[in-house]
């Protein structure tokens, strides 16, 4: 990684991160430390922190992926990314919200205006001939083949005409994940002839390279023999692929911890990319009630912040809110100034108590400096000691509530670290 650089509004030396401009996050001068005991959610409007006020942030917002409820100003100050409808993006983006556009090229329904726009030559076909399909939600999607000239044509043709008159930070390439991921009997009627998982990461390159937009990639969470998936390469590897997005990041629905290798492999991605100056962009899955998933949020921030980069890493939660809006309030918890730099490989920050940890010097909630902190995660199935720590540490992060609009809560005054750490969990030590 450069020790000093600069990406959009931001200059990152170390993992000290200072904006300007319009754009997310918020800045204003350093204050005091935050007392702990203080419910610190009531601090926002006084902060006076030449630091970011949250991490980068991303949510669907407005029709017809998001709520409809909030308005672009009612995000604006806690949103970064939002996943939108083209009709909003010049809405959002005088706002100061980046905005990624969703497109996916790879599969397609014969409703999509791309379907009646592509060559024979762009569809994947068996041996035998026949176009091959799959169904998602009972709907039939034709596969298609990225490393076709015809459907590199016809791709750039459609994001030209979608986009035209509207500003679009980047595109947010769904289906990308290599086929061999699916199970078999997922095709029909066979996978295309002569496939292999080489010509589609290679094929999926030559894709994004011709679209000529900024492009994030979703597919990440296809794991590759217990490591990253193969398309970290086309993230890393195309000037305009400038993130990847990583599904059932650190949590999901019928996995509320994500455990063991999955865990590793996830963390060794958003190092993997942000070592490359690229967005690690991590999409939680756990879509239960944020007010009933305390634990699980934890985790989630433990995990994200373990080697989290915040010029370049992107929190997307999708516990439920009334709202609809799903930022939360742990989101303004940046920690920074890490003991240890961001490592090659997450095995690096391991302890022999066989859990994985990392200190920061200065953390800090919606710019308010609250002190040191650490991110301690067990994500074994059998209990562990705690770790020692080089800093002093006498509570934990608590929270309550649901999201930033709900007048969710982030409290420092929780119990002391535990001498022990249950199966598939975390906590954030706090002075």
């Amino acid at each position: 990684m450069h020790l000093l650089r600069t990406i959009g509004a931001c200059t990152i030396a170390g993992l000290f991160v200072a904006c300007a401009g319009p754009q997310n996050p918020i800045t204003n001068p350093l204050p005091a430390p935050v007392t702990n005991g203080t419910n610190v959610a009531r601090l926002a409007a006084a902060s006076t922190s030449t630091i970011q006020r949250h991490v980068f942030t991303a949510d669907y917002l407005g029709a017809p992926y998001g709520t409809t409820s909030v308005s672009a100003a009612e995000a604006a100050p806690y949103l970064t990314w939002a996943s939108i409808g083209v009709q909003n993006a010049n809405t959002y983006s005088a706002a100061g919200i980046r905005n990624e556009l969703y497109v996916s090229p790879d599969r397609l329904q014969s409703t999509d205006p791309m379907y009646s726009m592509s060559p024979a030559t762009a569809f994947g076909v068996s041996c035998s001939g026949y176009r091959v399909t799959t169904t998602y939600t009972g709907l039939l999607q034709y596969i298609m083949t990225p490393g076709s000239s015809a459907l590199q044509s016809t791709y750039r043709s459609y994001v030209a005409q979608a986009t035209a008159g509207y500003h679009v930070d980047a595109l947010y390439e769904d289906n990308a994940i290599n086929l061999s991921h699916y199970v078999n009997g997922t095709f029909a009627p066979t996978l295309p002839c002569g496939y292999s998982d080489a010509a589609w990461i290679s094929g999926e390159k030559a894709l994004d390279a011709s679209v000529g937009k900024d492009t994030i990639l979703n597919g990440l969470n296809g794991l590759d023999n217990e490591g990253p998936s193969e398309l970290v390469q086309v993230v890393e590897q195309n000037p305009s692929t400038i993130g990847g997005n990583f599904e059932s990041c650190f949590t999901s629905s019928d996995q509320p911890m994500q455990p063991v290798w999955v865990w590793t492999a996830t963390e060794q991605t958003q190092i993997d990319l942000v070592a490359n100056d690229k967005h690690f962009q991590c999409m939680g899955g756990d879509q239960n009630s944020a007010e009933t998933q305390i634990p699980e949020r934890i985790y989630e921030l433990a995990s994200f912040e373990m080697t989290y980069n915040p010029a370049l890493s992107i929190l997307w939660d999708r516990f439920a809110t009334p709202s609809g809006f799903h930022v939360l309030p742990e989101s303004g918890f940046v920690a920074l100034n890490p003991l240890v730099t961001e490592p090659e490989h997450i095995s690096e920050l391991e302890t022999p108590q066989k859990v994985y940890l990392r200190e920061y010097r200065t953390c800090y909630y919606n710019g308010s400096l609250v002190g040191a902190c650490a991110m301690v995660v067990n994500n074994d199935y059998y209990a562990h000691p705690s770790p020692s720590f080089h800093q002093t540490y006498h509570h934990t992060l608590t929270m309550s509530g649901y999201g930033v609009l709900e007048h969710g809560n982030i409290f420092f005054d929780g119990s002391a670290p535990p001498a022990t750490m249950a199966a598939l969990s975390a906590y954030v030590a706090l002075p």
